[in-house]
């Protein structure tokens, strides 16, 4: 009897011994594919291409959010561009975007940007469909065949509220975001305003 139980306690002991770590990994797997976030955010321009010409300075272009399968609530948005060749100011779409979390800030540096955009308080008004996040104008320097305005990949960071996203998770797609490409022409530009001569 003393062997026999000896047997039956080492034979549980051995079952409990492979089973635990096969239920710990599944348990670990689920918890981690649930609360894993899904990044499918993405930012592109409507127009993909910009031509101007050194006296312009009013060409824009639309940046919009398409949120994949997230339901996004903050924008924390970086752009960056060659500041030899142009300059953008940002305009934030604040109907879409009440809450300016975080100024937008232009290093004094220049070529580039940073801004922090929120729906506000309303988690209805959660961002579930293609939407815009703002203007960009640019502002010529010097001519180019083709510059990019780049959205970047590093500092450009967005959240989500959907249940499989931790709050704290960029959801964030830059392989799926284009650039809004630039060109300058080169142009005298030249005062309108003619004097009248006078004469007698």
């Amino acid at each position: 009897n003393i062997f026999k139980n000896k047997y039956f306690l080492l034979g549980n002991l051995a079952f409990l011994l492979i089973v635990i770590p096969v239920v710990l990994f599944f348990v670990k797997n689920q918890t981690s594919t649930r609360g894993s976030a899904a990044p499918t955010t993405t930012l592109s321009f409507i127009d993909p291409t910009v031509t101007a010409d050194q006296c312009d300075n009013t060409k824009t272009a639309r940046l919009v959010l398409n949120p994949g399968q997230n339901v996004v609530n903050r924008v924390a948005l970086a752009l960056k561009w060659d500041k030899t060749k142009f300059d953008v100011v940002f305009t934030p779409n604040k109907s879409a975007f009440s809450d300016i979390a975080k100024d937008a800030v232009y290093p004094p540096e220049g070529g580039s940007m940073t801004i922090t955009l929120a729906i506000g308080p309303d988690v209805t008004k959660a961002i579930n469909t293609t939407t815009d996040v703002g203007t960009v104008q640019i502002k010529p320097i010097a001519p180019t065949t083709k510059v990019d305005l780049e959205i970047d990949p590093v500092n450009t960071k967005i959240y989500s509220l959907s249940t499989q996203d931790g709050a704290a998770e960029n959801v964030f797609n830059p392989g799926g975001s284009q650039p809004l490409q630039v060109a300058i022409i080169a142009k005298a530009c030249t005062d309108a305003t003619v004097t009248p001569t006078v004469t007698g």
